[in-house]
C-alpha cells in the first residue's frame, strides 16, 4: 500500500539508512530475491521488506544472511497477509508491520513482549490468539462439505459459483465458540 513520503519517513529510524527489498509476489522468484538479500551488506541494521512479508524459504535466506537487524518494517502487501516467523537470533528493537490484516500474530518477540518498539501501522483486524487464518478457512470448508455450513456467494453470468467466505465472521464464531466454553468450564469448577 502506497504512502505519502512524509508519512514513511516519520516511521523510519534515525541511526542509519533503511536497506529497502521489494518482495515477492509475481514481480520475483524466490532465487531473485536470495540473491537481491545475499547482496545486502551482512552488518545491516534496518531493513525494510516491502510488497509483501516473506515465505518461509526467503526467511531462511534472510536468517542465513542477515545477523544485525535491530529495526524491520514489513509490509504486508496488495494481499495484506503477514509471515511473521522473523529470525530469532536478531537484535530486534524496534518492529514496524504495517498493511496487514485479519492475520493471526505468532512471533515471539510480540506475543511474549520481547520487542522494544512494536508500531502497527494501518494494520486491522490482527488476532494475537486463537487458530490461523489457514486453519480457520480448512475448518469452514470442512463444516461446508459435511453440510453444517452452507456455501455463500453467487453465480456469474457464465453460470460458475463464486464463494465468499467471510474471515472475521470466521474468527468471530471460533471467539464464541472458545469464549463460551472457557466461560462454561469456569462455571463447572465453582
Amino acid at each position: 500500500m502506497p504512502h505519502a513520503a512524509g508519512d514513511v519517513q516519520q516511521l523510519r529510524p534515525r541511526n542509519g539508512a533503511m536497506v529497502t527489498v521489494d518482495l515477492p509476489g509475481i514481480k520475483k522468484s524466490n532465487a531473485q530475491i536470495a540473491e537481491e538479500i545475499n547482496g545486502l551488506d551482512p552488518d545491516t541494521v534496518n531493513l525494510s521488506l516491502d510488497d509483501g512479508t516473506p515465505n518461509d524459504e526467503t526467511w531462511a535466506v534472510v536468517s542465513k544472511h542477515l545477523m544485525t537487524i535491530k529495526h524491520l518494517r514489513l509490509s504486508g502487501g496488495w494481499d495484506e497477509m503477514l509471515n511473521d516467523k522473523l529470525p530469532l537470533h536478531w537484535p530486534l528493537e524496534r518492529l514496524l508491520i504495517d498493511s496487514s490484516g485479519g492475520e493471526l500474530v505468532q512471533y515471539p518477540w510480540i506475543t511474549k513482549g520481547r520487542v522494544k518498539h512494536l508500531i502497527l501501522w494501518l494494520t486491522c483486524n490482527l488476532r494475537f490468539d486463537g487458530p490461523t487464518s489457514d486453519e480457520l478457512f480448512r475448518r469452514h470448508y470442512e463444516a461446508v462439505e459435511r453440510g453444517e455450513k452452507e456455501e455463500e456467494g453467487f453465480k456469474r453470468d457464465d453460470g460458475r459459483f463464486v464463494e465468499i467466505v467471510n474471515l472475521l465472521q470466521l474468527v468471530d464464531e471460533d471467539r464464541q465458540k472458545r469464549w463460551s466454553e472457557k466461560a462454561r468450564s469456569a462455571v463447572d469448577k465453582e
